[in-house]
C-alpha cells in the first residue's frame, strides 16, 4: 500500500505520455503509485505499453455520457491504495519536486486539502491560475494541482457525476461545507498547454455550461458564484439584452437607448483589464456567457 497516489484522468489526450514521464521520477522518488483511468477505448494503450510502471485502467462509462470526467476521478480514487491523494491533469507538467512539496502539508497534519499554482504553456488570457502565497484558502478547486486525505474524501462523499464539467470546483464548496479548507502551495507547479485558442474557446463553452449547471444544482453556492464571477450574470445579459438595445435605438434614431448596454459593456472590459490579455479575457467571457445561455435554455426545456 503507497502513502501517496497520483491521479491522471484521460480521454484521447496523447499528451498523457508527457506527464507521465514527468511523474516518474517523483513518483519513484516518493515510494508513490500512479493511477490511470483511460476512457480511450484503448486507443493510448500505446502510452500504456510505454509506461509499464502505470497502474493503468480502460474505463467505460455509462452508455448516455459522452463526458465521464466526475465518474473517472470517483473510479480512480476507489482503486487507489494511497492515504493521500493527488491529482494531476493529462499533459500537465509538473515541475520537480511538485508531488512531495504539494502534500507535505497533508501528510505532516496542517492540512486536509492542498493546491498549487497552474500556469499556461502557451500565452493565455488568465496568466496562472491559483496564483496565490502559501498557507492562503484556494477558493477555486481545480484538480489539475491538487490534493487531499482519503478520510475527507470519504466524509464529503465523492465528486458529482452529474457534471460534466465543473465538479472539481463543487467538490471544493463542500470542502468548505465541511469545515475545512484547500491549502495553497505556492511551490508546487504544474504548467499546461491548453491547446490552441480555438481549443480554448470550445473549454470556455464548456465552463460556462458547467457555471449554469451549478447555478441550478446549488442554489446555497449563487452568492459565491457571482461573487467570483459576476460575468455569470453580466454577460449573459449583456448578450442577451444587446439586441433589443440596437433595435430601439435604430427603430427611434435615439442611440442614446444603446448607452445603457454600451455602458455594461465599458465596465465589464475596464475589469477585464487586470487580465493579462483583456480582450481575450472579453472573448472569452463571451463564450462562456454563450454556453451559461445554453445550458440554462436546455434545462428549461427538459
Amino acid at each position: 500500500m503507497s502513502q501517496v497516489s497520483v491521479v491522471v484522468i484521460s480521454k484521447d489526450e496523447p499528451s498523457l505520455a508527457i506527464t507521465l514521464d514527468e511523474l516518474r521520477a517523483q513518483c519513484a522518488d516518493f515510494g508513490a503509485e500512479c493511477v490511470v483511468m483511460d476512457a480511450s477505448m484503448g486507443r493510448l494503450h500505446g502510452v500504456r505499453d510505454d509506461h509499464p510502471w502505470v497502474h493503468w485502467n480502460d474505463y467505460v462509462g455509462p452508455a448516455d455520457r459522452a463526458i465521464t470526467i466526475p465518474h473517472q476521478r470517483n473510479a480512480a480514487v476507489a482503486i487507489a491504495t494511497g492515504e493521500v491523494i493527488a491529482f494531476c491533469d493529462a499533459g500537465g507538467i509538473p515541475e520537480s519536486g511538485w508531488l512531495a512539496r504539494l502534500t507535505a502539508p497533508i501528510i505532516g497534519g496542517s492540512a486536509v486539502a492542498t493546491g498549487g499554482p497552474i500556469r499556461s504553456l502557451r500565452r493565455s488570457s488568465y496568466g496562472t491560475l491559483n496564483d496565490l502565497p502559501s498557507g492562503s484558502a484556494v477558493r477555486r478547486v481545480i484538480t489539475c494541482n491538487f490534493a487531499f486525505n482519503r478520510a475527507l474524501f470519504d466524509r464529503i462523499g465523492g465528486f458529482d457525476e452529474r457534471y460534466d464539467y465543473g465538479s472539481d470546483t463543487e467538490f471544493g464548496w463542500r470542502i468548505d461545507g465541511a469545515g475545512e479548507s484547500v491549502v495553497s502551495v505556492a511551490d508546487a507547479v504544474v504548467t499546461v498547454d491548453w491547446g490552441s485558442r480555438r481549443r480554448q474557446l470550445k473549454r470556455d463553452l464548456r465552463y460556462g455550461e458547467a457555471k449554469a449547471r451549478q447555478v441550478l444544482l446549488c442554489p446555497g453556492q449563487r452568492r459565491r458564484i457571482l461573487q467570483d464571477s459576476p460575468e455569470v450574470l453580466v454577460y449573459p445579459l449583456l448578450f442577451l439584452t444587446a439586441p433589443f438595445g440596437v433595435l430601439g435605438a435604430l427603430v427611434s434614431r435615439t442611440w442614446s437607448l444603446a448607452a445603457p448596454w454600451a455602458l455594461g459593456c465599458a465596465l465589464i472590459y475596464g475589469r477585464d483589464l487586470r487580465f493579462r490579455r483583456p480582450h481575450g479575457a472579453m472573448l472569452d467571457h463571451v463564450v462562456v456567457s454563450v454556453g451559461i445561455c445554453r445550458e440554462l435554455a436546455r434545462a428549461s426545456l427538459a
